[in-house]
């Protein structure tokens, strides 16, 4: 598969002549929104069987996808980004004249849906898929945000798309709809009629003088030898992506799998107005990213609207867990709360889900994406858009498999009526997870005697022995899944006791594979005594006294710990100047530090 398809294509036009695209322009904006495959969806399911009623629908959409796009990129539009069934395209350049090729693409891309959009299924009857398009003009930004080891995103922004989406609400299916500023540069071109009383919306009836076809050059599907990498095309897929295209295993993306969906609303940026708005936008997409990476999750793609911008996220496509709810709501939670540097960040709103849903790649023969689709992904957006300030709403299928272990503290909300669902449906409101309390581990309680492991019980005992005289020791312990490691480390914990060390345990899990820490964090809020149930501020004033009384001198060093404890501390004058290699050597030293002067009260077992 060409990469290429993954871009917009005048950004792969500009990167190939090395022309940088300006983030500043003016042209007009268009939203096509096809509807229609919720229905037809069910129907393929209950015909063929969900797996290949998905296939089937890929193949239906894509269709569609084909000559639609075909009609942008005729009339020299780029399709800039995919959301779910829509598309939003950019037709760059003087709005009297890219207004004119916009609004003959659509008119040509409803003639198509007339042809293309009634499906007779046999046993079924027939399913109607429409479109509605919308059509703004105007200056806009043209940003590109994100990692490139993640996956670099194209961004329309600003007046323009707001007003191109505000009149998408507004279109109904087989309508164009035009704002003012289009209609007026389009004049005798277009035959129109207002749209409704209360706006200044116009609805195309007819098309009198159709547009001439601009095909984009060549160049732009036979690029010269070498013009642009396979670097540069891969940053703008998404690593697991990337890997299945390149191991030729592009058609097994395309699959009915479970998966969980969250949307995140959030404000804050003058996108047309604040010269250093590409700046912070990605430096938020970045940090989003990283934080979703960090549990396998994915940031699928960043949608701005007239309401905000929404940032899309998936868990269990392409890459499946066994815990992916847990995943998701550990990422919205850190999300909700943007660290200082994204203070500019207001008005976070999250709605999650999970469920059955398609994946796979959609798109045509010259625009390609990765797309997670399907009814939760709708319910998932919807609960973004009910979901008040710093509020993360969850579905009931969420709530459900969490399970009855109190990971996650709940607030059971009155049942929301949302659009797409005859039914009102239940919602919770996830209020914040719920930490185990540290304590040391307890000597364990076995009926019966352990038997055998003579050997590894005498080498232990040994080192315990060496431990209590003030050799530190370390021991390892590995082995396949049911040899007994547990039995055996239950049987280390009493010899320890017996001999009057003091114990304490922690775990790693399965998503923490990039999380600092993550099986020491236990340990180190037992050996300072902090409880889960006091506030931030409880507990950082109980850290402070504990190493108080470890060594006065460690407590300038105190705001180092809040990774590792999970605790807001604010850097002083000296940890504020401490930044990477040097601050993670002065951590360890103080955990160091702090451990040996724990030690001193008595030996431990850890």
């Amino acid at each position: 598969m060409n990469l290429s398809t993954f871009l917009p294509i005048d950004r792969y036009r500009a990167l190939n002549r090395a022309i940088p695209l300006a983030d500043r322009t003016f042209g007009t904006a268009l939203f096509a929104d096809i509807s229609g495959f919720t229905p037809l969806s069910e129907k393929l399911a209950g015909l063929l069987g969900p797996g290949r009623g998905a296939e089937e629908l890929t193949q239906y959409l894509n269709q569609i996808y084909e000559a639609l796009i075909e009609h942008v990129h005729r009339y020299q539009g780029s399709v800039i980004g995919f959301s779910g069934d829509a598309i939003t395209c950019w037709f760059d350049g003087p709005i009297e004249d890219t207004a004119h090729l916009a609004v003959t693409a659509s008119w040509k891309m409803q003639q198509t849906m007339e042809r293309l959009g009634h499906l007779k299924i046999g046993g079924v009857g027939e399913i109607v898929i429409a479109l509605k398009v919308a059509i703004a003009a105007g200056p806009v930004r043209r940003l590109v945000v994100g990692d490139p080891d993640m996956q670099l995103l194209d961004v329309l922004a600003g007046v323009t798309v707001e007003r191109m989406v505000q009149a998408e609400h507004f279109a109904r299916p087989g309508q164009i709809v035009l704002t003012p500023e289009v209609r007026t540069a389009l004049g005798e071109k277009v035959g129109v009629i207002e749209l409704s009383e209360g706006n200044d919306l116009a609805l195309v009836q007819h098309l009198p003088q159709v547009a001439g076809a601009r095909f984009w050059d060549e160049l732009v599907f036979q690029p010269e030898e070498g013009a642009v990498s396979e670097e540069q095309l891969r940053s703008w897929l998404l690593p697991a992506i990337y890997a299945r295209l390149k191991a030729g295993m592009g058609g097994f993306l395309t699959e009915l799998r479970p998966a969980v969906v969250f949307f995140l609303r959030f404000e804050g940026l003058d996108y047309d107005g604040d010269d250093q708005a590409e700046a912070k936008l990605d430096h938020f997409i970045r940090w989003a990213q990283a934080v979703a990476s960090a549990y396998d999750g994915n940031l699928l793609d960043l949608i701005i609207g007239d309401k905000g911008s929404y940032v899309y996220f998936a868990f269990g496509a392409p890459v499946a867990h066994q815990n992916e709810v847990e995943r998701a709501l550990r990422v919205a939670l850190t999300l909700r709360t943007p660290p200082p540097t994204l203070s500019w960040v207001q008005q976070i709103g999250i709605g999650v889900s999970q469920g059955t849903v398609r994946t796979g790649l959609y798109g045509c023969s010259s625009r390609h994406t990765y797309g997670v689709l399907g009814d939760e992904v709708n319910l998932a957006a919807r609960l973004m858009q009910k979901a008040g300030e710093r509020q993360i709403l969850v579905s009931q299928s969420v709530r459900q498999a969490t399970g009855a272990e109190p990971h996650f503290s709940w607030q059971l909300l009155p049942d929301l009526q949302v659009k797409g669902k005859t039914e009102p449906v239940k919602v919770y409101n996830l209020i914040g997870r719920i930490e185990a309390e540290p304590i040391g581990l307890n000597e364990p309680d076995y009926r019966w005697p352990m038997l055998g492991r003579t050997p590894e019980l005498t080498l232990i005992d040994q080192t315990i022995a060496l431990a209590r005289q003030g050799h530190s020791q370390i021991v390892a312990l590995s082995g396949e899944a049911g040899l007994g490691k547990s039995r055996l480390v239950a049987e280390v914990v009493k010899l320890a006791t017996a001999q009057g060390l003091t114990t304490y345990g922690g775990a790693a899990q399965s998503y923490g594979t990039q999380m600092a820490y993550l099986a020491w964090q236990a340990i180190w809020r037992s050996l300072f005594e902090l409880s889960a149930d006091w506030t931030s501020e409880e507990q950082t004033a109980h850290l402070s006294i504990q190493l108080e009384q470890l060594n006065p001198a460690l407590l300038p060093r105190l705001p180092l710990l809040a990774p590792l404890l999970s605790l807001p501390l604010t850097d002083n004058a000296l940890t504020g100047s401490l930044t990477g290699a040097l601050r993670k050597a002065s951590l360890e030293t103080l955990l160091v530090d702090c451990l040996k002067g724990r030690a001193e009260r008595g030996p431990l077992l850890l």
